[in-house]
């Protein structure tokens, strides 16, 4: 017992020395945080004081002030009724006895009675920096009236109110300011030991942490195993374990860098292979399948190329590690794995890293039993001319595969090679036929001049014999258009002829019979009478009917010269529109239409009046054949104007109209809806070649279903070729 104190004793004060070096230390190494920490304890702690001690002296005052208030009042209640009693007597001892009893009162300093305004009785005086004085008048009843007798001041002081909250505030302040200091310091020691020393540990583990070395020791904090694990310990847990992500993203990343450096060297040794800039494409191809397979550690590399005519992919080669072996295999529909096709051209490159679980690998799959073995793979499209001109194929054989974004540029960098490869075939396959062509070149341009100079001469007498053919038609429409005319003028003329050939022979006749009473002697007043009467009427009828006739003759001859002739005049617009219209009142008659000529304003233009005639004629036949149907009547309507310097002529029918799709060519030569019934097809035709050709100017057609059509035709005041002269 008694040899085992002294080594009790000093593993004791051994341990002891320890924990308060390490507290040391530990209190020395705070830094910023714990300073931080314990001023903004010291600083909230004062805040506190502060509010809490302004608080406790507005309290105290209120009471005190509310003392000094009480006091007056009880002066007010208790003494003031005495008082007054022994100012109305003048009871001058008894006053100061009273005066002098309340100024012993506490705060009160100095009393005073002043009567006419004169300070007659006081006690105490004014000593205070601080007073507060209240002034009570001397009510004495006499006789049953109140009678103000004097007036008591009392002054009392608030010095000592303020003293006594001045040492509070002090000694309040004090005791605080202890017990912060107190706290803070505590704060501190407790934050540097339980806190501060751990998060310093961790910061020299961070610095001397190294990535690259995997069996680094885990971080581990000087301090007793607790039962349940606080924020310490998830954060020395987080580090541990970010160091075990870090080292194995570390390796991983050297890893990767040793495969790029490898697919690198794999791609530079493919863009210097000579077999690329070969003609045959089976020597390009087991080139590319082998650096992929090489590069990418893949179990199968197969390249395939489209034929459009057939609908297939050919493989070109197909390449194997085991035993370093090239084959060709079965060729794939394109229709079964269209899909898949689309999404190969859409992205151009597709991995798949379970064939089972992606869908985008089901066509391969069902189609072309892919797996097993294969369970992963990359897809790369071959652009050749900007299509789809084949895809490269790279298998992996066993579990399923996570392609990293290096593989996949790898395999499309591959690809990217491919196809600049065969393009570059391609163009010299096509330069060496170039080279071949150009030496038949002469030979063929010669044939192939003499075959344009032949069929241009052809094209050119066909064009000639369809000029004079159009001529011809255009002349037996405008004939056709000119008989028609003469049968309708013939039949007006023949009506008031007639009726004037009556009216004559009714004159003959009547003639006769006066005739043969003037020769009897048997002529009467009455008789003569008569016959006058007859003649006037006769002569009435007949100058009526032959005046019509001939107004119909002139006009079927001014109408008729113009159609004969193309010459420029000067006609009044108005008038010869009447003119037309007057020569084709038969056809309006007999298809039950009715016509207005809106003419206000004379307009004088020197045109071909032929070609208005034409225009006008055209217009209206094709309304009677095109606009109304069989026995319906319509309403045709022709306005001449002047705008400036052009005459504007406008033509509307209120018939059923067009659609847009025959609006677009009702211009068109030989274009008809009414093909087998009359129409030809060259009416509106004539009508455009004229308005814009003959008289220079413009025409503009607006039509709907069931609403009408409307024809706006503006002709130069002058004519062109009238002007060119």
């Amino acid at each position: 017992m008694l040899s085992d104190a002294p080594p009790s004793r000093s593993l004791s004060t051994g341990w002891l020395t320890g924990q308060a070096g390490r507290t040391r230390a530990a209190v020395l190494a705070g830094g910023g945080i714990a300073s931080r920490l314990t001023f903004a304890i010291i600083l909230f702690s004062m805040l506190v004081t502060f509010l809490t001690t302004a608080t406790q002296l507005v309290i105290e005052y209120n009471l005190d002030l509310r003392g000094i208030h009480e006091r007056f009042a009880e002066i007010r209640t208790s003494q003031l009724p005495i008082l007054t009693n022994s100012v109305w007597i003048l009871d001058d001892a008894l006053i100061r006895t009273q005066l002098d009893g309340l100024a012993r009162l506490p705060d009160i300093e100095r009393l005073a009675v002043e009567v006419n305004g004169k300070v007659k009785w006081s006690s105490g005086s004014t000593r205070a920096r601080y007073p507060l004085s209240d002034r009570v008048p001397l009510i004495q009843q006499n006789r049953d009236k109140a009678v103000e007798i004097g007036v008591l001041e009392v002054t009392a002081s608030l010095d000592n109110v303020y003293r006594r909250l001045v040492d509070k505030a002090l000694s309040a302040l004090l005791e605080n300011a202890i017990k912060t200091a107190a706290i803070a310091g505590f704060a501190l020691v407790l934050f540097q030991l339980t806190v501060t020393r751990h998060l310093h540990r961790m910061a020299a583990y961070a610095q001397r942490l190294d990535i690259a070395d995997g069996d680094a020791p885990d971080l581990q904090l000087e301090r007793t195993r607790r039962r349940r694990r606080d924020v310490l310990d998830q954060l020395v847990q987080s580090i541990n374990t970010m160091r075990i992500n870090l080292s194995k993203a570390y390796a991983t990343s050297k890893r990767d860098e040793e495969r790029i450096r490898r697919e690198n060297r794999h791609l530079a040794d493919l863009l210097r292979d000579d077999t690329l800039r070969g003609v045959q494409v089976v020597d390009v191809f087991q080139s590319v399948t082998e650096t992929l397979v090489t590069g990418l550690e893949a179990s199968r590399a197969s390249a395939w190329r489209f034929d459009e005519a057939l609908g297939e992919l050919h493989c070109l080669d197909s390449f194997e590690p085991e035993g370093m072996r090239h084959s060709t295999l079965k060729p794939w529909v394109a229709g079964t794995i269209s899909e898949y096709l689309s999404l190969v051209h859409r992205d151009k490159v597709i991995a798949v890293s379970d064939i089972w679980a992606d869908p985008r690998g089901r066509e391969l799959l069902v189609g072309y039993g892919m797996a097993p073995p294969y369970r992963s793979f990359i897809g790369v499209a071959l652009q050749i001319d900007g299509k789809l001109g084949g895809l490269l194929s790279v298998q992996h054989q066993g579990d399923a595969r996570e392609w990293t974004a290096d593989e996949i540029g790898f395999a499309g960098a591959v690809a990217a090679v491919a196809s600049a490869a065969i393009e570059a075939r391609d163009k010299r396959i096509a330069q060496h036929e170039l080279s071949q062509y150009k030496d038949h070149l002469e030979e063929i341009i010669a044939t192939r001049t003499a075959e344009l100079t032949h069929a241009n001469v052809e094209l050119n007498r066909t064009l000639e014999v369809l000029q004079t053919t159009q001529a011809e038609l255009i002349d037996r429409e405008k004939f056709a258009s000119l008989g028609t005319i003469v049968a309708g003028v013939a039949h007006e003329v023949n009506t008031p002829i007639g009726v004037g050939v009556t009216a004559a022979t009714a004159l003959k006749q009547a003639t006769v019979r006066m005739q043969k009473k003037v020769e009897n002697g048997e002529l009467k007043k009455s008789d003569l009478m008569s016959y006058v009467e007859i003649a006037t009427r006769s002569a009435d009828i007949l100058e009526a009917n032959l005046g019509r006739a001939a107004e119909l003759v002139r006009s079927f001859k001014q109408v008729a010269v113009d159609q004969s002739s193309e010459a420029i005049r000067v006609v009044e617009l108005g008038q010869y529109i009447h003119d037309v219209m007057t020569s084709l009142r038969p056809e309006l008659r007999k298809a039950g239409h009715g016509v207005t000529v809106d003419a206000p304003d004379p307009v004088e233009l020197e045109t071909t009046p032929s070609a208005i005639w034409q225009i006008v004629s055209n217009l209206v036949m094709n309304s009677i054949l095109h606009a109304f149907e069989p026995g319906q009547h319509g309403h045709l309507t022709i306005s001449a104007t002047r705008a400036e310097d052009a005459a504007i002529i406008v033509y509307r029918d209120d018939g059923r109209g067009m659609s847009p799709d025959v609006r677009r060519r009702i211009f068109e030569p030989f274009f008809t809806t009414k093909r087998g019934q009359g129409g030809s097809g060259l009416g509106l035709s004539i009508v455009y070649n004229l308005a814009t050709k003959t008289l220079g100017g413009t025409i503009l057609c607006t039509s709907a279903p069931d609403v009408g059509t409307e024809f706006m035709i503006t002709i130069p005041m002058r004519s062109a070729e009238r002007g060119d002269e």
